[in-house]
C-alpha cells in the first residue's frame, strides 16, 4: 500500500482530462451536451467523452485507494496491541518501545545465535525490524510480556 499522493493520475486528469482548456475544458462541453440530451452526438463524440473522462476515473479510483490506505495505516497504528515492557530488576525502571519506521509496538522475542546462546530482542512484526533488549544498571532489562 502506497501512502504517497497519486501524482500521475492527478497530472493526467488536469492535463489530458481538461484539454483543450479554452474556451472551456472539452470534457465539460461534452458533459453539458450529454446532459442536454445528447442530440446530434455521434460515435466520435462518445469516444471523446471516454478518452477525456478516463484520466478522471483513474484519479477518482487512485484517490479512493489512497484514502483507504491512509485509513488502514491510521487504524493499524491505533490498535491496542500488547507492547513488550522491559523492566530493570535493580532499580525498577520500565521501558515500552515502538518502531520509529512504522509506529507499531515492539514485541518481545528471543534470538538464538549460531553458538546456541539466546538473546532477548524486541521485534517489529510489521517491518521485521529487530533491536537488542534495552539495558539499565549495567545489565539487560527483563521482559514481562
Amino acid at each position: 500500500m502506497n501512502s504517497k499522493f497519486p501524482f500521475y493520475p492527478f497530472l493526467a486528469a488536469i492535463t489530458l482530462g481538461l484539454a483543450p482548456f479554452l474556451p472551456e475544458p472539452h470534457i465539460v462541453g461534452k458533459i453539458r451536451w450529454i446532459m442536454g440530451g445528447g442530440v446530434g452526438m455521434g460515435p466520435m463524440d462518445y469516444l471523446d467523452v471516454l478518452l477525456h473522462g478516463a484520466p478522471w476515473l483513474w484519479l477518482f479510483f487512485s484517490l479512493f485507494k489512497w484514502i483507504q490506505g491512509a485509513k488502514k495505516m491510521y487504524l493499524r497504528g491505533t490498535k491496542n496491541k500488547t507492547m513488550a515492557t522491559y523492566e530493570c530488576s535493580n532499580c525498577g525502571m520500565a521501558v515500552n518501545a515502538s518502531c520509529a519506521k512504522c509506529n507499531q509496538p515492539l514485541e518481545h522475542d528471543i534470538l538464538t545465535l549460531d553458538n546456541g546462546s539466546e538473546v532477548q530482542i524486541s521485534i517489529c512484526r510489521s517491518c521485521e525490524g529487530k533491536i537488542k533488549s534495552p539495558q539499565c544498571c549495567g545489565s539487560d532489562m527483563s521482559c514481562s510480556a
